[in-house]
């Protein structure tokens, strides 16, 4: 009988367990339905907050400024050499008198500068024509030096290039192809009997600015750098002269500009 009665209560006990089982289990996915449910009511009922409209205002002042400099990075890239900085001032010269002494300065910001009262206002009254645009490097130089140089047909053409090249204004560049740019400058004149001054790149120092700042002027443009450079328009200037006629040079090879 005792063992009758112990196996009942058993089963009943294993009974309870397996609907208390099955109850769970059914109520789990209701209660999950429930906790969804809940959590989208009270997103509904929460009042939008104001940080979602200061983003969206951030991110249009964001975008409002990316478009400026995106158009002021395409805008070098339709014109890289910048043609028609003087395109205007080129179809205004007149070919050259007969015995006009014409001279045309090719360069960047120093050349550039000559003409301006505040740095000298060098060569007034002069045949002299300047076509410095600053910050321009020898490959920039070298597109324009037909319709800039050969086009208004001077006697001779002074180049003064090579310091942006070791600042990198137009990106990474190597001595040799700051040497092959000059030299093809140099040989684009000579074959349109125009001669060639190659001047030296001007030196550079540290100094402090109006504002006073310091500018470093050294890191950008290493003294050693540029001494190199140097040395490459001598290498130019004596291999051309063994290819051109010596009549190209004047008196003894020597390049000289213009009496007076």
């Amino acid at each position: 009988m005792l063992l009758y009665f112990a196996g009942l209560v058993r089963e009943k006990v294993q009974v309870r367990e397996l609907r208390k089982r099955g109850e769970m289990k059914k109520s789990l996915p209701l209660c999950a339905a429930l906790l969804v449910l809940s959590g989208f009511s009270r997103a509904q009922q929460i009042p939008p907050t104001q940080e979602a409209p200061k983003k969206a205002q951030e991110n249009c002042v964001d975008l409002s400024s990316l478009e400026k400099k995106m158009e002021a990075l395409d805008s070098p890239l339709k014109d890289w050499p910048e043609l028609a900085h003087c395109r205007e001032a080129n179809a205004k010269v007149a070919p050259p008198a007969k015995d006009e002494e014409r001279v045309v300065f090719l360069g960047d910001s120093i050349t550039a500068g000559w003409q301006s009262p505040q740095f000298g206002g060098f060569f007034p009254g002069k045949p002299y024509i300047d076509r410095g645009i600053g910050g321009q490097t020898t490959p920039q130089m070298l597109l324009r030096s037909r319709p800039e140089v050969i086009a208004l047909q001077p006697r001779v053409v002074v180049i003064l290039a090579g310091t942006n090249d070791i600042a990198g204004n137009t990106g990474p560049m190597t001595l040799e192809e700051t040497e092959g740019n000059l030299a093809s400058m140099a040989e684009l004149a000579h074959a349109h009997g125009i001669r060639v001054v190659l001047s030296s790149v001007t030196p550079v120092s540290d100094m402090i600015g109006a504002d006073g700042k310091k500018m470093v002027q050294t890191e950008k443009r290493p003294p050693e750098k540029i001494t190199r450079v140097e040395r490459v328009d001598q290498k130019i200037c004596r291999r051309t002269r063994e290819r051109v006629p010596r009549l190209l040079y004047g008196d003894g090879g020597r390049q000289r500009l213009p009496q007076g």
